[in-house]
């Protein structure tokens, strides 16, 4: 064999080498083959999806309409959270007021979370909600805020991508949450998993982000009046048989003895209690109910 016919064979089998490696990188470019054989559904954590709605109710089901309700996520430089919701005695304070597309009113709670606010809107007459924007991330972790008057919570929720149309595209997937209730889990049910999927594959919720925090209330008792029923059966207390506040197990919010019905021992009396501006200051809400003592009240 002469020394051209080797150079020959040499070039040839080089050339081919070549040609095998390029096509291997342009199946590995296109992402049309995989190792397996068969195409890659997952999406990278830099996909966004176009946004995502639900409903926002009370801890009894009902639905909560002029709430405000954001979506954030922590930014590079400063850890996510509140600021500015609450004066120094912890009360929630007045926000400017924000009119969204369908004409719904609602606290602006946009620049009172640090971080990076996504979209925001109010509630409509059903409680429902849509955050629409093209920067909301999917499979990163967002927080999900919503206000409504001294009424906060917050729930951390990781949105999946999907193509369910099929066009390649996750920025026109709107992903629709189950109910969010103003309550001590958030509308979560089970409690006791760290990390609960909901709608799997669309979102899952961090159950042990729930935070929630309702208005400092305090209940005057009055003899024909019952305030203090009316929030139990709103989910801030519970009700015993005949449909009245259960004392006997716990309630969100300060019962105070104002037609003489409860154990001095273990509730203060309403005259004690008015006398003392510095412990009014300490509610956001204070009811009174009617039959209360009002010669306390004319002479205070």
């Amino acid at each position: 064999m002469n020394t051209t016919y080797k150079e020959r064979i040499k070039k040839t089998l080089s050339l081919m080498s070549v040609l095998a490696i390029i096509g291997v990188s342009f199946v590995n470019c296109t992402g049309t083959e995989a190792a397996s054989g068969s195409s890659s559904t997952s999406a990278s954590t830099s996909d966004n999806v176009s946004g995502t709605s639900g409903t926002l109710t009370a801890a009894d089901g009902s639905a909560i309409s002029g709430a405000a309700v954001a979506v954030s996520q922590a930014s590079t430089t400063t850890n996510l959270k509140t600021q500015f919701l609450t004066n120094s005695n912890g009360q929630y304070v007045n926000l400017p007021q924000l009119t969204d597309s369908d004409g719904n009113e609602c606290d602006d709670i946009a620049d009172a979370i640090n971080g990076t606010v996504l979209a925001t809107d109010c509630t409509d007459a059903e409680g429902k909600y849509t955050l629409v924007s093209s920067d909301i991330p999917c499979g990163e972790t967002v927080t999900i805020t919503a206000k409504k008057g001294s009424f906060f919570m917050s729930v951390e929720v990781t949105l999946t991508c999907t193509d369910s149309d099929g066009d390649g595209d996750y920025t026109d997937e709107m992903i629709a949450m189950d109910a969010l209730k103003f309550d001590d889990d958030c509308g979560i049910d089970e409690s006791n998993s760290s990390f609960l999927t909901v709608g799997q594959p669309l979102y899952s919720i961090d159950s042990g982000s729930c935070n929630f925090d309702i208005a400092n209330m305090a209940v005057v008792t009055g003899y024909y009046d019952e305030i203090e029923n009316v929030l139990a059966k709103l989910g801030f207390g519970s009700v015993d048989a005949m449909g009245s506040l259960d004392k006997s197990q716990p309630f969100d919010f300060t019962l105070i003895d104002g037609n003489a019905s409860l154990d001095d021992n273990d509730y203060e009396n309403f005259e004690d209690f008015i006398s003392d501006i510095d412990n009014l200051n300490q509610y956001d809400i204070i009811f009174i109910n009617c039959g209360v003592a009002e010669e306390i009240l004319a002479t205070d």
